[in-house]
């Protein structure tokens, strides 16, 4: 990947970290262990002691609530372009 390729990544992981820190209690664990630590569901759901089924319905829930706060947190675009491409990104 370019410079380019690697700032937008860098940019929309900075952006689900502020999303997950503004989750609130069981929420923002479960998105912590699974994205930021990297835990597979069923590892969660032992530690949990609930089957990886639970696991996987609350992620899909949290994982609306993130798309919620990154979506409606947008203030400014920021805009790159190189060559004859564009990309834009909106925080």
């Amino acid at each position: 990947p370019d410079v380019l390729e690697i700032l937008v990544r860098r940019y929309e992981s900075d952006l689900v970290v502020q999303a997950i820190m503004e989750l609130k209690g069981e929420d923002r664990e479960l998105m912590y262990l699974q994205y930021i630590c990297g835990m597979k569901p069923r590892e969660i759901a032992k530690m949990y002691n609930v089957a990886s089924s639970v696991i996987r319905k609350k992620t899909l829930r949290c994982r609306n609530k993130l798309a919620n706060i990154v979506f409606n947190n947008r203030k400014e675009t920021i805009v790159f372009q190189r060559e004859n491409e564009k990309y834009s990104l909106t925080d």
